[in-house]
């Protein structure tokens, strides 16, 4: 039974998207720069889109991306938590995948052990 629980396991770790893996609507990567002028915006470089320009707006939401630590943090950031370096994951709000939804902010250090951005360092 031991043996089974952990094959089960095994499969669904494998089969589950790893944290920068792109999927539809959605890009992860590194802040290159945050721009507020004339239009608020960043660069976040992901290694399935490459560099990409992301707007955000006043209907865009900020969360901590917690990775490891206490669920039971503070989790809502603002716009001035996009700081360059940081991890991010980003969720589009529209098609044209340029006007963000909801970012996710990572408070890990670069390139630590919980970074989820450490291969694209």
């Amino acid at each position: 039974m031991r043996r089974l629980t952990l094959g089960v396991f095994a499969v669904a770790l494998m089969l589950s998207p790893w944290p920068t893996q792109a999927a539809a609507g959605r890009i992860t990567g590194v802040i290159a720069s945050v721009t507020e002028q004339p239009t608020p915006s960043m660069l976040v470089r992901s290694k399935e889109a490459g560099t990409r320009e992301i707007r955000t707006d006043n209907n865009t939401s900020y969360t901590k991306w917690i990775i490891h630590k206490p669920m039971g943090q503070a989790a809502r950031l603002d716009r001035k938590s996009l700081v360059v370096g940081r991890c991010v994951d980003v969720e589009l709000r529209d098609k044209d995948g340029v006007l963000a939804k909801a970012v996710r902010i990572s408070d890990e250090p670069s390139g630590g052990l919980y970074d989820p951005c450490k291969a694209l360092r």
